[in-house]
């Protein structure tokens, strides 16, 4: 199946919901699938998500204090038009980067808290932030906590440069 959307939210859902029509319609139970276009009639009403963008300058991510990294940053003269992206683990957990490429991954701890129980299992945990990492081009530079080594063998793995977070 084919389909061009102009609202993010309504493409997927109009994706979900024919999926769920064809299984109907193949069980014998289609029924009326107006529900199906009030549905997206609601959401196109809805303000759409922002685009994803294909290239940021940093991400950022961690149970960790984000918003104060993000802070340090732009005191050290990058601006809001650098595109330093706080990216919370539940929401690379839900919907993935909302970035392609980036040139610095920053991650603060592997410890995320705001993510289902099994998550917070440390090597499930080091696997979902380091998803930051793989978004780092091949000569850019990935900041991690210094006992996280399998992010930064990854890193390293990918032609990253490498720097350690130590906490004091």
């Amino acid at each position: 199946m084919v389909f061009e959307h102009l609202h993010a939210e309504v493409g997927l859902r109009s994706a979900a919901l024919a999926l769920e029509i064809v299984q109907r319609a193949f069980a014998g139970a289609l029924e009326d699938v107006e529900y199906a276009r009030v549905e997206l009639r609601a959401l196109a009403e809805s303000p759409d998500v922002p685009p994803l963008r294909a290239r940021v300058l940093c991400g950022i991510t961690g149970g960790g204090d984000r918003r104060a990294t993000r802070e340090e940053l732009l005191r050290g003269g990058l601006t809001d038009e650098d595109l330093i992206v706080d990216v919370p683990p539940a929401y690379i957990l839900n919907a993935g980067l909302p970035y392609g490429h980036s040139t610095i991954g920053i991650i603060l701890d592997a410890q995320p808290t705001d993510v289902p129980e099994r998550y917070q299992d440390p090597e499930l945990a080091e696997r979902l932030v380091s998803v930051i990492a793989d978004a780092v081009d091949r000569d850019g530079i990935v900041v991690a906590p210094a006992k996280a080594w399998e992010v930064q063998d990854a890193a390293r793995d990918a032609g990253c440069r490498g720097g350690h977070l130590r906490h004091r």
